[in-house]
């Protein structure tokens, strides 16, 4: 079944998405309401799970609007807000449940299989045929109690065959229901999956479960299928109360939380950047108000932030944070002057307490010994680890001889990264029959283990090939497969270095604490090793002290510019090749000029996106690399 995501919460809509992808369901998901019309339009699903609070509409509204267009497909709502009032508005607007956040991914998946067994009035639990038995809860399937083991699309196929035993589904309609509009493929991929799939029936003992239907497409055995009917109609389900069907499940077992936390621990690491993203949000919000900055701005994002930590700290089944951070909603809702900033910091760093050991924040203070220079770390740093995905091992034999190389193949990768994560992996292409199912487990691991560098390696050199595995995002590159083992071998080694393997380390220099803290966060979240200096006057000794890859400054300081700090720098001819980049409010040209001609070598304005910073920041610190390298 197919599944429409709509949710700005890059963290909640991923975990979902991964707990609804093992359970069969194919789910496609966009960050706001205008691209969820346009899909809901453009393709049938069985279910919108749909986020009230969405950054340029308010869900409730795009669900009235699909409701009067006559859309007919489920509507779950999801929202932060559990105000009664606002249950009664989105039912009203022709939802068919409303989930309150925090909710757990087991409650959430609950709900939603719930909610899409209801179109049908003798909807059961298990599909039944003759011998030939499908259990959604599970994803089992069996012959005669003979287990069969089916892929995730040969068992959406079954499925939908059982679930509509008279209907005919052309190959389109089969492309349509199984495949995202990014992956469709040809028509042949359909008669490829229907074969192998009668097939492994086969195996089991059910013969003929799918037939043709010559110029139209495929359906389930007509004798089968009144079969089915036969089943169906001798088959009564209990009949269970609307108000417990629908009531939210309560888990008291002290296990099971123990378990939720175990699992938390495990995946969260994966969404750092975003959580302490959203705990800037709230730090930057108390300690301007602390300050006496009532910004209505920073407030917003504060609100913002601290929505998002409610659903997807409940998704993790961290409820004691989620719950924290409805209290410091609570406060957020009351207008800025209202609020009193002692009240509200205390309860900011009380949700850092319960964070950050899970989140594992690093201390930005300077170390009391001196750190090693970049060129330092680089020439004795260790050999990366591989990991390649393959399955032709004996064509890598000579790069195996010669690098720290292990190989998996495709439908073992994912169990092997969990067990021990490489340094570097690589993905052979030639293991694949069509290139778009490589680009699409390439996908998979970008979304799941952002921060491996990961090569793929092809066997022709071809721009479009470069263009997909680039539109892939994360850490990835592409190599032929043909270099010599020597020449591949290097190359590996020197882009591994060049991108961010070894953290470089930030020295940043500002006599405004909140914009430090903000720095400090935002670039330990990226990966950066950080020490801010708020007293301009003691760079030189930190210098020596921090041995940074790179220098960010401000200009305007008290006592000190931050032009005549980097004239003082570029002067000594053991920091004349240290990047520096200016942090500034002006945008006055001749004050451009007179930083570059200090010797800056780049120039970020305030107030400062992180998406820039990070960019500008990792470009000036690799290129030093290279030179060095």
């Amino acid at each position: 079944m197919k599944i429409l995501l709509v949710e700005d919460d890059q963290i909640f809509a991923e975990q979902l998405s991964i707990d609804l992808i093992r359970h069969n369901y194919l789910v496609e998901v966009v960050p706001d309401a205008e691209s969820g019309w346009e899909y809901a339009h453009a393709t049938n699903y069985d279910l919108i799970v749909l986020d009230v609070q969405l950054p340029d509409s308010d869900g409730i509204s795009l669900c009235q609007k699909l409701r009067q267009a006559h859309y007919e497909s489920a509507i779950l709502l999801l929202t932060a807000n559990s105000d009664s009032a606002d249950k009664v508005k989105g039912l009203d607007a022709g939802a068919d449940d409303y989930v309150v956040k925090p909710c757990t991914s087991e409650e959430l998946c609950a709900r939603i299989r719930a909610l899409l067994r209801r179109p049908r009035a003798v909807a059961v639990t298990v599909l039944q045929c003759g011998g030939l038995r499908l259990d959604p809860s599970t994803c089992d399937v069996a012959y005669l109690d003979k287990k069969i083991t089916l892929s995730p699309k040969e068992y959406v196929l079954l499925e939908l065959f059982l679930r509509n035993p008279h209907r005919v589904f052309s190959s389109g309609v089969l492309l349509e229901k199984l495949w995202s509009f990014e992956e469709t493929p040809g028509e042949e991929t359909i008669r490829t999956h229907i074969k192998r799939l009668r097939r492994k029936l086969k195996q089991a003992g059910a013969h003929q479960v799918i037939e043709n239907v010559y110029g139209m497409g495929y359906r389930l055995n007509s004798s089968l299928a009144a079969e089915y009917d036969q089943t169906a109609d001798s088959r009564k389900p209990p009949r269970v109360p609307k108000a417990v069907t629908d009531a939210t499940p309560k888990t008291t077992s002290a296990a099971l939380q123990s378990a939720a936390r175990g699992t938390a621990l495990s995946v969260i690491s994966r969404f750092r950047p975003e959580f302490l993203e959203r705990l800037t949000a709230l730090d930057q919000f108390s300690a301007g108000l602390t300050l006496g900055d009532r910004s209505e701005q920073l407030q917003q994002q504060a609100r913002h932030a601290v929505h998002k930590l409610i659903g997807s700290l409940g998704m993790f089944g961290l409820v004691d944070a989620s719950q924290h951070c409805q209290a410091i909603d609570a406060i957020l809702q009351t207008p800025a002057e209202e609020i009193d900033p002692a009240n509200l910091r205390q309860l900011v760093m009380q949700l850092h307490q319960q964070l950050d050991p899970i989140l594992a924040v690093p201390s930005s203070t300077a170390s009391k010994t001196p750190s090693p220079s970049a060129a330092t770390r680089l020439t004795t740093a260790a050999p990366p680890t591989l990991m390649l995905i393959t399955n032709e091992p004996d064509d890598f034999a000579e790069l195996q001889a010669i690098a720290p190389l292990a190989t998996v193949q495709p439908i073992q990768v994912h169990h092997q990264l969990l067990e021990q994560e490489p340094n570097l992996l690589l993905l052979d292409m030639a293991a694949f029959v069509e290139p778009s199912h490589g680009l699409t487990l390439l996908t998979t691991l970008v979304s799941q283990f952002p921060n491996l560098p990961i090569v793929v390696l092809g066997g022709t050199d071809t721009f479009q090939l470069r263009l997909a595995v680039a539109r892939c995002g994360g850490m990835c590159t592409y190599l032929l497969r043909t270099l010599p083992p020597s020449e591949l071998w290097d190359s590996l080694s020197s882009w591994y270095y060049q991108h961010g393997t070894i953290k470089p380390h930030i020295l940043a220099v500002d006599d405004d604490p909140v914009i430090l803290e903000t720095l400090s966060h935002q670039l330990a979240a990226n990966g950066f090793q950080v020490t801010t200096l708020q007293e301009p006057g003691r760079l030189w000794e930190s210098l020596a002290l921090v041995r940074p890859d790179l220098l960010l400054l401000d200009f305007e300081m008290p006592e000190i510019n931050g032009i005549e700090l980097c004239r003082i720098i570029r002067a000594d001819k053991h920091w004349q090749h240290l990047p520096i980049v200016f942090l500034s409010g002006q945008q006055d040209l001749e004050l451009i000029q007179k930083i570059y001609q200090a010797g800056a070598d780049d120039y970020i304005s305030k107030p400062i996106t992180q998406p820039e910073l990070i960019i500008r920041i990792l470009n000036r610190v690799r290129r030093s690399q290279q030179m060095l390298t």
